[in-house]
């Protein structure tokens, strides 16, 4: 099941939403973009301290274009929604053309609350993508979300029941004579658009869940745990930052790297972020650089130290 043809598929469900919701959710700038922050430590050597270029960061900050995201924000949780729909529609589809389950109709002919219901009865046999068996909390939180932002998707399709009203969403909706509130301002939709469109493009093969990504997830989930009503991962906010580290030759003429000694330098300078970083290390002799390696934060060993001469980082190795 979820073969490559399967995830194209998805992404062709996804089509338009992915469009509007990668462009509003900013992930590469909420991650550091390609204006990095940079910054340059002397291996093992406090002495010569650091230091630290920011990037100057295109951020969206007009009125014009505040006005505008406020405006659209409807749009927005409705395109939200419907991408979180496509998500489901498609592990069902996936689920009944495998026979693990069974519906006398065409899935996407259903109304959402009969998806989610399906969903929900067939909860011990659905067969996951992988993404989804590997990190369970995914299909747990993305379906508390997709059930409980049905009947506000509802009024503001179906009755216009909505109000934007100091950078906020309001929309209200009664059931059974009880009124539910939802309030949502700007931050916190791009909060709940960043979760949804990183699920989708990594279920659709467009991205890889690693870690950072995964940071940036929980740390997304916890800021609307208002909307999913489940428990928090207390993540923190995850950053990327480019570290130049000059590492004097050793009386081997070896280049020894102290990972641990750039962690913990940029634990102390990021306190309170979860930092990954791009490491560009220049070796060298007689100060002056005689080999240059550039790895991305992806690639960065997790040991305390390492050689950079090792073979095994070659590849990463632009100069000689």
């Amino acid at each position: 099941m979820y073969p490559s043809e399967s995830q194209a598929e998805l992404a062709n469900k996804l089509d338009y939403e992915l469009w509007l919701l990668d462009y509003l959710s900013n992930t590469k700038s909420f991650l550091g973009g390609s204006d990095l922050s940079t910054i340059t430590m002397w291996n093992r050597n406090r002495s010569k301290g650091q230091t630290v270029e920011i990037g100057l960061r295109e951020v969206l900050g007009s009125k014009a274009t505040h006005d505008i995201l406020e405006a659209i924000s409807p749009l927005t949780f409705t395109s939200m929604y419907k991408t979180l729909d496509s998500i489901f529609e498609w592990i069902l589809e996936e689920n009944k053309e495998s026979r693990i389950i069974t519906c006398s109709r065409d899935i996407s002919w259903l109304k959402f609350s009969e998806k989610i219901g399906l969903t929900k009865e067939n909860l011990e046999v659905l067969r996951l993508p992988n993404l989804m068996r590997e990190s369970p909390y995914l299909f747990d939180y993305l379906l508390s979300l997709y059930e409980k932002m049905l009947k506000f998707r509802n009024e503001i399709v179906h009755r216009q029941n909505f109000r934007v009203q100091n950078g906020s969403l309001k929309v209200d909706s009664a059931e059974r004579s009880v009124t539910y509130r939802l309030e949502l301002n700007l931050s916190e939709i791009g909060y709940l658009v960043r979760v949804v469109i990183t699920a989708a493009k990594c279920l659709a093969g467009l991205l890889t869940f690693d870690k950072q990504i995964e940071v940036l997830v929980k740390f997304s989930l916890d800021r609307i745990q208002k909307l999913h009503e489940m428990a928090l991962f207390n993540a923190q906010e995850p950053r990327i930052v480019n570290v130049i580290l000059k590492i004097q030759a050793d009386d081997n003429a070896q280049f020894i790297a102290d990972l641990d000694f750039v962690r913990n330098n940029l634990s102390s300078t990021y306190s309170g972020f979860s930092i990954f970083f791009n490491l560009r290390a220049e070796g060298l002799e007689d100060d002056s650089v005689s080999a240059v390696w550039n790895i991305p934060y992806d690639q960065v060993p997790s040991i305390h130290e390492i050689n950079m001469n090792d073979p095994s980082l070659s590849r990463f190795r632009i100069s000689s």
